[in-house]
Formats: structure tokens, sequence, C-alpha cells
């Protein structure tokens, strides 16, 4: 079951705010969302390269 939360909130990572995150994955204090939340240095990268395109649109 850790494994399946640790998917869920590694895949939305970017995907949806941090609030929203702790909400769906029902949790009360937001340092146990980020406990579960993994940012791969890929994943980092796609994020920093959407952020980057956003701003110059």
């Amino acid at each position: 079951m850790h494994d399946i939360r640790y998917t869920f909130a590694t895949e939305r990572v970017g995907l949806m705010g941090i609030e929203e995150l702790r909400a769906l994955m029902g949790h009360t204090d937001i340092q146990t969302t980020l406990r579960y939340q993994k940012i791969t240095s890929e994943r980092a990268e796609s994020i920093a390269q959407k952020a980057f395109s956003e701003l110059f649109r």
C-alpha cells in the first residue's frame, strides 16, 4: 500500500498544487504529503521546462 501511495504522489508532482495533493491523499499535515512526494531529476527537468515555456509564451 505504501508503494501505491508513493507512486500516486510522485506521478502528480507538477500536475497539481501541493495542497490539492495533500487533500487527495487525506493528510492533515503537509509534511506528511511531502514525505510521499518524490521528484526524480528527469521529472524535475520536465517541470522546469514546462514552467519556463509558460513564462515565455
